[in-house]
């Protein structure tokens, strides 16, 4: 091998010496070819005469791999949002001593696409010079983009140059809110903490956690460093809790959520301001900032507290809601000392399923004794276990904040409550309320033991248990028992309680309940009309020997029964189920033809559900409820409903009739006893798990006569006008009750239909207590405007009906779809 060649040598310049005439120039032709990476570096001495001076020449020079820079070698866009535009520079320099040339690009795409062509065609670059190259990548879609930018130069040891382009469609989108954020008025000595929730609005690219959203800042070099949030300006009394809640070193995925705590605490009275500063790695906005504002103040002294101090929803139903409340009471005693308290909200993590039910948009001042109460609705969809929190902030310097805690549970559950909330509005001080009935009902498949029932913590001790069962105690199947409550109040104001009904395996039923301390016992029942109602009406028809001329009847009184329903537009459903049960079903007997809760026709022809578009409607609804003669001699009025709206049957036979969103009215048609011996609790409570509060009612065409009707029509037996079970559930619903012999079937199925197709029709309000008329009289509002009894004309628009305790209208003034009605009187002091 040998030694390598010298880096500098003299070209076409032979050894020896030269001769220069006075004048002449005599230039020199130096050529570098170094032989490794690196600086070089050597002399050239020219000698002349020995009267000459030496001179000396200094040749440096560097080792390169390529005269043509191109850097970066791969451009990585990173992720950016579809429909986005992201620019970065290649950078190309000539590091050689002549001119270079590079060009023309291509570009050649490899997945994906969405890389755009360079606009410059062919670059030159003098020695020593630079120039820049777009490269740009604007993506329609999520995913993976590859693609290689090919050129080719002059530069002889680099004729041909590839650069890897890659970018990822989608990527995180910050979105923090407020966008800004004043904390108001906060004490001197105390603080308060607002939260800036931080949402990756992004789209998530799959199969990769790297489009997350992060709080950092992108270095030149293409990296991310975390980098908190930081305040900038004066900023005095602000702080950061960092990390964010609910952030992890993962980052934030697309769709989620994290909140960052801000805190206020104030030293000094006066206005505070800063900004709140965010890095991400948002591709469009990777600086977010906020404005802060906020004062402290001087307030006076506030004492209060919050009962109860967290709120326990218990066993929810899935799809069932259930409301609680809690009270802050200033409990001061000097009139100064009023406390500020600011609008509640649910703590950040909250569950979705948990709900402020109209809390106050602004400061409440607080006077002493005074309080202000916040409700909370627990709505679970799924089966699942549910946490969350109330937050708020008052003008106490010593406690500032007061959070609530919230629990609640969603599961399947055969045991009710009922009702599982009461209001018992107004009761003046000093006096009680009226015992309101709770019933417990056993729906489950084995007995249950109930082990305690209490009020939870917090309670006002204006409520009272009575006749409260001995416990523990077993509840049999389809067995109930009640207690009874009672409100008296001793001070004004509002008072609340939570009572807590609790099973040996662990069950809880929360009963909610809410009462105000008053000078006088003002009632005010309120009832919502359904604005467009829709109803699934299932009559339940006697099938036994005695019912042909009653079935002929009703067949022919159809059009009575939804005639207005139909000139309303009521969105209905009717479908036919008969009052024969076997005893595999809960009857007492076996019949040739028992429908057990199916409808009608039980093979094919007729539709078995009828809708206000059915062809030939009339003469389809003759048809079917004409059930025939030979069914069960045992007739059960109530039964059939229920194995009609259970499953299997719902899926199955009975499919395509009840809605989640319709009201249901059941109509007993029937000329003989109820021989069912299940509990009205039962039935009840069935109706109230299957749809709700005051979404159903029962009506019925029924022996009312003691043993019989006389004037022509029979009963089916001489005890037929006793079925307490179905008289009390036609009560309790408010559904309308009409003679079986009566001699005008249509005009008495027009008032069924009434009440029958919904809300919208009602001529009957029950009432929540007993009015005192001596006292005062009742009034009647709907949407606000005051409705007198009897017109200036002297017509009667509604009455008060004692014996059913409510309001029945006039079929002329009935309350129209989609108002409200409201009815407000004293009740009696007990």
């Amino acid at each position: 091998g040998g030694p390598p060649a010298p880096p500098f040598n003299l070209v076409n310049f032979p050894p020896g010496s030269r001769s220069i005439a006075p004048g002449e120039t005599l230039s020199f032709e130096i050529e570098f070819r170094p032989s490794r990476l690196g600086g070089h570096t050597a002399t050239l001495a020219i000698s002349g005469e020995a009267h000459c001076e030496t001179k000396v020449v200094e040749l440096t020079g560097t080792g390169v791999q390529h005269v043509l820079v191109v850097a970066p070698f791969a451009v990585d866009h990173g992720f950016v949002p579809v429909g986005a535009r992201s620019t970065m520079w290649l950078r190309l320099e000539n590091l050689g001593n002549r001119e270079l040339h590079a060009g023309p690009f291509t570009l050649e795409t490899l997945t994906g696409g969405e890389f755009e062509l360079p606009a410059d065609g062919q670059l030159s670059l003098a020695p020593g010079g630079q120039a820049k190259v777009a490269l740009v990548f604007s993506p329609s879609e999520l995913g993976i983009s590859t693609a290689r930018l090919v050129f080719e130069s002059d530069d002889e040891t680099l004729p041909s140059k590839e650069v890897a382009l890659l970018g990822r469609g989608g990527g995180p989108q910050l979105d923090a809110r407020p966008r800004a954020l004043d904390f108001g008025l906060v004490a001197v000595g105390g603080s308060r903490t607002e939260v800036v929730t931080l949402s990756n609005l992004g789209a998530d690219a799959p199969g990769t956690n790297e489009d997350n959203l992060r709080f950092a800042v992108r270095a030149n070099d293409g990296s991310w460093t975390e980098t908190p949030a930081e305040l900038i300006g004066e900023a005095t009394g602000f702080a950061i809790e960092w990390p964010p809640l609910g952030y992890e070193s993962a980052g934030l995925p697309a769709g989620d959520q994290a909140g960052l705590p801000v805190v206020f605490s104030p030293t000094a009275s006066g206005r505070s301001n800063a900004t709140l500063r965010i890095y991400s790695n948002d591709f469009n906005k990777p600086v977010v900032e906020i404005a802060l504002s906020a004062e402290g103040a001087t307030f006076p002294r506030c004492e209060y507290e919050v009962v109860p101090p967290q709120l326990d929803f218990g066993h929810v139903l899935p799809g069932a809601t259930r409301t609680l409340s809690f009270l802050v009471r200033n409990t001061a005693t000097s009139p100064a000392d009023v406390c500020v308290v600011s609008p509640p909200r649910l703590a950040f993590g909250s569950a979705a399923e948990l709900a402020l039910v109209d809390p106050p948009a602004s400061e409440v001042n607080l006077d002493p004794g005074e309080t202000l109460e916040i409700a909370v609705r627990f709505s679970p969809a799924q089966q699942a276990v549910f946490t969350g929190a109330v937050e708020l902030f008052t003008s106490s310097a010593s406690s500032p904040m007061a959070s609530i805690a919230l629990t609640g549970s969603a599961e399947p559950s055969c045991l009710t409550l009922l009702p599982n909330h009461h209001d018992f509005g107004d009761v003046e001080v000093g006096c009680s309320s009226r015992e309101v009935p709770f019933v417990v009902s056993n729906a489950c498949s084995s007995p249950i033991e109930l082990s305690a029932l209490g009020f939870l913590p917090g309670a006002s001790p204006s409520f009272s248990i009575n006749h409260m069962p001995a416990l523990p105690a077993s509840l049999e199947t389809n067995q109930s028992v009640g207690f009874r409550v009672a409100f008296g109040p001793v001070a004004l104001g509002r008072a609340t309680a939570a009572l807590r009904l609790e099973t040996s395996d662990g069950e809880a039923q929360i009963l909610s309940l809410w009462g105000t301390g008053a000078t006088t016992s003002t009632r005010t029942d309120e009832f919502h009309i359904d604005p467009a109602p829709k109803v699934d009406v299932l009559l339940v028809v006697d099938d036994s020997c005695s019912m042909y001329d009653k079935q002929v009847a009703l067949g022919a009184a159809f059009p009575a029964f939804v005639g207005d329903a139909d000139s309303r537009g009521v969105d209905y459903r009717i479908a036919i189920t008969t009052t024969s049960v076997d005893i595999a079903h809960g009857g007492s007997n076996n019949g040739g033809s028992d429908a057990n809760g199916r409808f009608v026709p039980l093979g094919g022809g007729n539709p078995r559900v009828i809708t206000a578009r059915t062809p030939n409607k009339e003469r389809v609804f003759a048809e079917n409820v004409n059930v025939g003669t030979n069914g069960n001699y045992d007739e059960l009025l109530l039964k059939p409903f229920e194995l009609a709206l259970s499953e299997p049957l719902l899926s199955t036979h009975n499919a395509g009739f009840l809605r989640s969103d319709a009201r249901l009215s059941v109509v007993l048609i029937s000329d003989a006893a109820d021989h069912d011996a299940t509990p009205f609790s039962f039935y009840s409570g069935f109706l109230a798990r299957l749809k709700g509060a005051s979404q159903y009612s029962v009506s019925g065409m029924l022996p009312t006569q003691p043993t019989s009707a006389g004037s022509g029509c029979d009963y089916d037996e001489s005890t037929a006008g006793q079925s307490p079970t179905a008289r009390s559930l036609v009560a309790s619903t408010g559904g309308a009750l009409e003679e079986i012999c009566n001699p005008d079937w249509p005009a008495a199925m027009s008032r069924i239909g009434a009440v029958a197709f919904g809300s919208a029709f009602r001529s009957r309000f029950p009432l929540s207590d007993l009015p005192d008329l001596s006292s005062a009289p009742i009034t009647v509002t709907i949407d606000a405007v005051a409705i007198p009894a009897v017109s200036p004309v002297g017509d009667v628009r509604w009455t008060y009906n004692s014996a059913a305790n409510a309001i029945d209208f006039e079929p002329s003034a009935v309350p129209e779809p989609g108002s409200t009605l409201r009815v407000s009187y004293t009740a009696g002091c007990r």
